[in-house]
């Protein structure tokens, strides 16, 4: 009896000595976890930036639910490319003055410092020279140029899906692939963005289908 005694007045003793101790460890495990979440999220990030700033190429994904079969045959699958009219078309046919396209996020300087929110592109041209992907605000359609062609047209900002980095957006909308009456023998379509609130501007008698485009790194 004596010695139970003894013993809870010991660790009744011991207990004030050993609280800032435990209390010390918890809070260096907090600080630690603290620390591995930020490395993590900051490598994450970092392997982000390495993927946005690689060269792509441009496929386009379809939903069963749009457009007839003919269409989603034309279109699913198909690439991006460049043309000589500074235009963007999707097709599984190019002609030979077309150019895949070969292209990725980059600085634009209308939105701010340290930004990759604005998209170039090798154009079809000789030589080829890098230049800015904009949407034509008359037209809606998609198009590439210099940067005084790009002055006033919508230049972004572009992005990519946060989980995957895989779709590109402009201004977290998407797009749309029109084909003129014109070009129907030659399932050429072109890309338009379709802008906020689906306010994209098209041609009268052309048919279009909301389509996905998804990045296709490249070397």
């Amino acid at each position: 009896m004596v010695l139970g005694i003894v013993n809870i007045i010991m660790m009744s003793t011991m207990v004030p000595t050993m609280i800032p101790g435990i209390v010390g460890l918890t809070e260096d495990d907090k600080h630690n976890r603290r620390d591995d979440h930020d490395l993590k999220r900051e490598d994450k990030k970092r392997r982000q930036d390495d993927d946005r700033t690689q060269p792509s190429n441009l496929q386009v994904v379809t939903r069963l639910q749009d457009g007839s079969i003919t269409e989603r045959l034309q279109l699913e699958g198909a690439k991006v490319y460049a043309d000589p009219n500074r235009k963007l078309y999707i097709t599984k046919h190019p002609s030979p003055e077309m150019v895949l396209f070969k292209g990725g996020f980059y600085p634009h300087p209308a939105f701010g410092r340290g930004n990759t929110a604005g998209f170039v592109c090798i154009g079809a041209e000789c030589p080829p020279t890098l230049r800015w992907v904009f949407c034509d605000v008359a037209t809606s359609e998609m198009r590439y140029g210099s940067r005084e062609d790009s002055e006033g047209q919508i230049c972004g900002p572009w992005d990519a899906s946060q989980d995957d980095q895989e779709y590109v957006t402009l201004q977290d909308n998407q797009w749309l692939a029109v084909q003129l009456p014109n070009s129907e023998e030659h399932q050429a379509w072109q890309l338009y963005y379709n802008g906020k609130d689906s306010s994209a501007t098209l041609p009268a008698g052309a048919r279009f289908m909301e389509v996905h485009l998804k990045r296709l790194p490249v070397a």
